[in-house]
């Protein structure tokens, strides 16, 4: 008998192992991933820049150069990408499939090495694909957009009305109600720090400086055992919900990406012929980005709790199919373990389609340009300069009148009225 039950047990663990070797999950109680957007946090950096007295400000101490990604940043998008390879088995081809997937990163050093990082988690080559026996690595594509002409990711799209808007934010109540709970350290700050600190920015750009250093194992000077870690982590954090604190402020920042990835989920479902050149046709949107995008996202999407996103922080928009419908889920990682659900405001964890639409309607800008620059039909604002377009047409235009002048003048010059004397024929009588 005691020989039959242990061939049994036997059995069974074996019978478990090859299940879970093959891939076997429970159901998800929230249905089945069929597209994903997915924004997240650049991994450690070096500091962006020194404050005056800061000890640490020679480059010699930060020889990726200021700003750029550590090796364990590196690491750390690494390890996003195996999760993200993990989560996705059943969503994503082992093997790298471009019609499956849409890389975007900032226009920045920080997060494109980044994005190459989580992709060489989540596709190392296999089979035909390895190209090189030395290195466990292919590359794949990286698309990016100059900060200043991109208002979907980077969000610095010259906005005149943003602008306007966030300046009446930053002086109203809602701000300097709060900034006045740190009243006390800001002439500290400005005192030992060597510049004028007077705002949340100031305060954020500080904390994140000692933040990394401290991380880096640099001994602070004693002075900023009064303001780090508290209370500049508290006001940093505050600091990434002023963006995005009003809906007008939202509509104008993160609209352009809400509205980008709502059209992303109503689209896939209804494409037959997964096109190349298609980003919508593509199952997994990858957002290389930002802290400040995160907060952003969080805040658009209602569900931020006030906090500074640590690196490779990530979010995750899901659509999902369960009993023939299809829903959205919001999850947040901010750390190496797993994902959290989050649960919309007005909505429930698992969110309709159609609800979700139907509560970020009034956040999606119909026509953003018209917004940001008012009911002005032509402008020369700072985006409109930078476009490749406009010199050439400019001065294409300027050629043309001036050739039109020129052709005017030599006919007017050769059918003008004489002004010389005409001697008439009389004249002798």
């Amino acid at each position: 008998m005691v020989l039959f039950l242990y061939c049994i047990f036997t059995v069974l663990c074996f019978s478990t192992t090859v299940l879970s070797r093959q891939g076997v999950k429970m159901k998800d109680p929230y249905g089945h991933v069929v597209a994903s957007n997915v924004i997240f946090r650049h991994g450690q950096r070096t500091i962006v820049e020194p404050y005056p007295t800061d000890p640490y400000r020679n480059p010699s101490f930060w020889p990726e150069g200021f700003g750029q990604l550590t090796n364990e940043g590196k690491r750390q998008e690494y390890e996003l990408g195996l999760w993200l390879r993990e989560r996705y088995k059943g969503l994503l081809n082992p093997i790298y499939n471009r019609t499956e997937v849409y890389i975007q990163s900032t226009d920045v050093d920080r997060t494109l090495m980044s994005a190459s990082s989580v992709l060489a988690g989540l596709y190392p080559p296999i089979g035909g694909q390895v190209w090189n026996n030395r290195i466990h690595w292919q590359p794949i594509p990286i698309h990016t957009a100059p900060e200043q002409m991109d208002e979907v990711l980077a969000m610095k799209k010259s906005c005149p009305k943003y602008k306007e808007e966030l300046a009446k934010v930053i002086a109203s109540p809602i701000v300097t109600d709060e900034l006045s709970k740190y009243s006390d350290i800001l002439p500290y700050l400005t005192h030992y720090t060597g510049e004028k600190v007077k705002s949340f920015r100031e305060l954020q750009e500080l904390y994140s400086t000692m933040f990394i250093e401290d991380l880096n194992n640099y001994k602070l000077p004693n002075w900023t055992k009064e303001v780090f870690p508290t209370p500049l982590k508290s006001a940093a954090a505050f600091a990434f919900s002023i963006d995005t604190i009003t809906e007008k402020l939202t509509r104008l920042k993160t609209g352009p990406l809400l509205k980008a990835m709502i059209e992303h989920f109503q689209t896939y479902p209804l494409i037959k012929d997964r096109k190349y050149d298609d980003k919508n046709s593509r199952k997994v949107w990858l957002l290389s980005a930002h802290d400040e995008t995160v907060a952003n996202v969080l805040s658009t999407l209602k569900v931020f709790e006030v906090h500074n996103p640590p690196f490779s922080a990530c979010i995750l928009i899901e659509l999902r199919e369960k009993d023939k419908g299809h829903f959205v889920t919001v999850s947040y990682r901010n750390s190496s373990s797993d994902a959290t659900v989050l649960t919309i405001p007005g909505c429930a964890t698992l969110c309709p389609f159609d609800q979700f639409v139907n509560i970020f309607k009034p956040l999606i800008p119909s026509d953003w340009k018209n917004e940001c620059h008012g009911q002005k039909l032509f402008t020369l604002s700072g985006d409109l300069l930078h476009h490749s377009l406009v010199l050439p047409l400019l001065l294409t235009t300027l050629i043309l009148a001036l050739l039109l002048l020129t052709s005017m003048l030599l006919f007017w010059q050769k059918h003008r009225p004489a002004r010389f004397y005409r001697k008439l024929k009389t004249d002798n009588i």
